[in-house]
């Protein structure tokens, strides 16, 4: 672990990239088969977990520099993804402020809601490296 310049924290951010660029072209899968399958993505801002617990903790991250939320908060934007009837494929509901707030979509049907915003989840290139890492780690073709 490199503590403060990153290390854990860079490897968190890119867990969380892959995971939404994951659903995203998973979306644009699922749509080219005309699969009914429902594919979306959520994170829970700044919540206020467990995972904090630690002496790695970047600075900007400190709670007096940053608002938090509550961790059943943060999992509105998941509640929101599986039951809401506005919830369509390829969304991706974020909390309204970034780190804190209600959930709102910032990505509508694998396209950002805002013009320069969700770059990197919504890039092809990332979209198709993470699913063939993921053909390739669990050595199946997932046949899509």
């Amino acid at each position: 672990m490199t503590g403060l310049r990153g290390g854990p924290w860079i490897r968190y951010g890119q867990t969380k990239l892959a995971n939404s660029a994951f659903a995203m072209i998973l979306h644009k899968k699922l749509a080219a088969a005309d699969s009914k399958v429902k594919s979306l993505a959520c994170e829970p801002g700044y919540s206020v977990t467990p995972l904090q617990e630690t002496p790695f903790l970047p600075n900007w991250m400190d709670s007096r520099l940053i608002k938090r939320q509550s961790a059943a908060d943060g999992a509105l934007n998941a509640a929101m993804a599986c039951f809401s009837p506005e919830a369509e494929s390829g969304d991706m509901y974020v909390p309204e402020n970034g780190f804190v707030g209600k959930p709102v979509k910032a990505i509508l049907g694998g396209q950002p809601a805002k013009k320069g915003k969700e770059k990197l989840t919504c890039d092809l290139v990332n979209q198709q490296l993470v699913w063939e890492a993921c053909e390739k780690a669990l050595d199946i073709d997932f046949g899509i």
